[in-house]
């Protein structure tokens, strides 16, 4: 039997908090954009959170998978960020390190497969994955809707080619209530070595790093805790190839929150 979430929380006091165990992602998504963690990820570790009225931080630590014949993987990283606000308008900026061990001359993680990540001829990672993160977000109201345009830069300086990734996108209206609705458009740019193609949208490109393209959704509320989800993706796998490979996905989703 596998967990979803199985954790402890507590909080020292106004400004710091602690959670261990299977736990939800404890770092910021700018527009909860998938280019770099998906959004149904529960890591495995810790997460030391800070935050009063000027900045907002996360330590944590992931323990990524474990090995017999060689060292585990363990990610240790660290976010920053600051909200400035003025008026019903609010601009957060933010900066990030991820540093993942043990994963160069390694087989790709839990199944071997290198979802558009550098492999060997004996199939293992060519590289080391420590990951530099700059990202924007700003959120404000359109007419009556909240609206929201964001910005992420990716670029693992452990890699000496094919290193960064970067995504911009926005996000208008948010389904709560019977009626109520949003739709959201991203452009992603994945070069093959910027992020583990593990841990990024596994629907995005079919889960493959080297990839490029588009994400659509859109949400409509059919009850107070009762809605449908649509997304399109329309993508290109191996950018970095000669010739790409075309992913297009139509989904559709009903969703149903228990309370």
């Amino acid at each position: 039997m596998r967990l979803d979430l199985a954790f402890f929380y507590y909080q020292f006091n106004d400004v710091f908090t602690h959670t261990g165990g299977k736990m939800k992602n404890s770092f910021h998504r700018a527009g909860k954009n998938p280019i770099f963690w998906d959004s149904d990820l529960n890591p495995e570790g810790f997460a030391l959170k800070f935050k009063n009225d000027l900045i907002h931080t996360a330590l944590v630590g992931f323990d990524v998978e474990e090995r017999k014949t060689a060292d585990d993987t363990l990610m240790f990283g660290g976010q920053v960020m600051h909200d400035i606000a003025f008026s019903d308008r609010t601009l957060i900026a933010g900066v990030g390190y991820y540093d993942y061990s043990n994963l160069k001359r390694n087989i790709p993680l839990f199944d071997g497969k290198g979802r558009g990540n550098t492999v060997d001829s004996n199939r293992r990672l060519t590289n080391d994955y420590n990951i530099a993160e700059l990202f924007l977000e700003y959120k404000a109201k359109l007419a009556t809707q909240p609206f929201s345009m964001y910005g992420n830069y990716y670029q693992n300086t452990a890699a000496n080619d094919a290193d960064s990734a970067y995504t911009i996108g926005f996000k208008l209206g948010k389904v709560k209530n019977k009626g109520s609705w949003d739709v959201g458009l991203a452009y992603l740019d994945v070069e093959a070595d910027a992020v583990i193609g593990l841990f990024n949208d596994s629907d995005f490109a079919g889960g493959n790093t080297d990839s490029t393209g588009f994400l659509l959704k859109a949400g409509y509320g059919l009850n107070k805790n009762m809605a449908l989800g649509l997304t399109y993706i329309d993508s290109e796998i191996g950018q970095s190839q000669t010739t790409q490979t075309d992913y297009d996905r139509l989904q559709l989703d009903f969703k149903i929150k228990f309370k």
